[in-house]
């Protein structure tokens, strides 16, 4: 079963980013299977497969907060940041010790996490970024 399932609810209207959250939750989706599945061998490969996704997707963000001078990216950024320091730290613990605790924290925080940061800064940045005519 599905951790996230995708919906335009999600969608920030501009097609990069929508394709980067999409894989974003395919990724999560996978994590979770694998975490309920007990596949530590895959489990850490995920993990390692969505920091780099995300870190990535961050980059592209931040690029055009200053590339369309986007006036609340310090507020963004600083939630990027935030979700890197709560992430690698679950990660390191579910790397070092895989047990259940762990990895229902790790999924519970990266589903409510990601649907959070969705809906309210990037869905206030996708329409920022739409009046300046991207799509």
């Amino acid at each position: 079963m599905a951790l996230i399932d995708w919906s335009e609810h999600y969608s920030m209207g501009v097609e990069l980013f929508d394709k980067e959250h999409l894989e974003l939750i395919a990724i999560l989706n996978q994590l979770h299977e694998a975490l309920e599945a007990g596949d530590h061998y895959r489990l850490e490969s995920l993990c390692y497969r969505l920091m780099e996704h995300t870190i990535q997707h961050f980059r592209h963000e931040e690029m055009y907060f200053d590339d369309w001078a986007y006036p609340q990216k310090e507020a963004h950024r600083n939630a990027h940041k935030q979700l890197r320091r709560e992430v690698f730290a679950l990660q390191s613990k579910l790397l070092a010790d895989p047990d259940e605790e762990a990895m229902n924290a790790l999924s519970t925080f990266l589903k409510e996490w990601l649907t959070r940061h969705i809906l309210t800064f990037d869905r206030d940045y996708g329409e920022f970024l739409r009046t300046k005519g991207l799509r």
